[in-house]
């Protein structure tokens, strides 16, 4: 088993190597990532109110994440996401959040689940690093053994 992995990932280097590069800058945006909080409310008014309450240094975000979300881990970090990536939310919260000049609370974002209140903390620009560049190769690799079955 060991032995196969070993000549499969000699083979994806000899015919990807020269290609993890390219792959990388054309599609950059699917690297970045975000250090994001997130606290969903079902009312819009309410959210808008938080919002502006927010904007005006009346209660922080934390203090709106303690208050309203209800699952007790998630409310013990804030609201608190981690680094996510594009392809981890939602188009329309997506755009928004990497538009973002951190640190930003954001407009209320109303999707299927409920509005969302959500503090961007820091865009975090993709660097071709090693564990990055193997994850090319293997995702180039994949690829094409899928188009040759």
């Amino acid at each position: 088993m060991v032995y196969n992995g070993a000549i499969y990932g000699k083979l994806a280097k000899h015919l990807f190597a020269d290609k993890v590069e390219p792959y990388f800058f054309e599609n950059q945006l699917d690297y970045a990532g975000v250090v994001m909080y997130e606290v969903i409310i079902d009312d819009q008014d309410l959210a808008m109110e938080l919002f502006y309450g927010i904007q005006k240094g009346e209660m922080s975000f934390y203090d709106v994440a303690h208050q309203y979300i209800q699952d007790k881990e998630l409310r013990r970090y804030g609201g608190y996401q981690g680094v996510v990536t594009r392809e981890q939310i939602k188009p329309e919260i997506s755009a928004a959040v990497f538009a973002a000049k951190p640190p930003e609370v954001l407009k209320p974002i109303v999707t299927s689940k409920g509005v969302h209140l959500i503090l961007v903390e820091e865009i975090i620009e993709p660097q071709l690093d090693d564990k990055l560049r193997s994850q090319i190769l293997l995702n180039l690799f994949s690829e094409w053994t899928k188009q040759q079955v």
